[in-house]
């Protein structure tokens, strides 16, 4: 799909992403209706970890924070001056929106090592430092999802799409591997992500008097 500046709810429907994201909830749903809020997260920590996976996650997961946004709009705005502002308004927006939820809203929400008792965690991370509060929703989900969607618009290619759903989802999971959320958080988290990023999209006529050239595209 060639994209010109401004989409409409069809434009964005069309978008293979979006059918992948809309699959992805559907059958996301189903554990909150199915499991109590600690399963997931205390299945994760009982069968899944390793060292390996603990070294790899406890770095990985950081690529979702906010310096992500900052560098790679840095990068793009070489070839296109309108994306980079995209990527950075919606890493603005997501931070705000984390901020106001978990501090203003939800604040009362425990993260699972404040929540599951110690004898019921079979794995903890010698050294790691755990977060105790604010856990919904899951900021790390919220800015993955995000950065992937707005990315998705940047390509039309189907395994650009999977490889960003992808890397979201992984995102998703290092929240939980690392005791940090619960599932509830980190599927919250993608849905405001998604939503954010979207809304981004769909006033991306407002930014038509940010040049599409980039500095070396001009």
């Amino acid at each position: 799909m060639q994209h010109t500046p401004g989409y409409t709810i069809a434009d964005i429907w069309n978008l293979f992403y979006t059918k992948l994201f809309v699959i992805v909830c559907g059958l996301g749903i189903l554990p909150l209706l199915f499991f109590e809020k600690w399963t997931i997260v205390l299945f994760i920590n009982k069968y899944i970890p390793s060292h390996r996976l603990d070294s790899f996650f406890m770095y990985y997961t950081d690529t979702a924070l906010g310096g992500t946004y900052v560098l790679l709009a840095i990068i793009v705005i070489f070839f296109s001056y309108r994306k980079a502002a995209m990527i950075a308004i919606s890493g603005i927006l997501i931070l705000i929106v984390s901020m106001i939820c978990k501090h203003l809203l939800f604040g009362g929400f425990d993260r699972p090592t404040a929540e599951i008792p110690n004898e019921q965690l079979h794995h903890i991370i010698e050294g790691f430092r755990y977060a105790r509060h604010n856990s919904f929703p899951s900021g790390h989900t919220m800015s993955a999802f995000g950065l992937a969607t707005i990315f998705s618009f940047f390509s039309s290619k189907k395994y650009v799409h999977i490889a960003l759903l992808i890397y979201a989802i992984s995102i998703a999971f290092s929240r939980m591997y690392l005791l940090q959320h619960f599932y509830v958080d980190v599927f919250v988290g993608a849905i405001i992500g998604y939503s954010i990023a979207i809304t981004v999209i769909l006033f991306q006529k407002a930014f038509h008097k940010i040049p599409q050239f980039g500095i070396l595209t001009k």
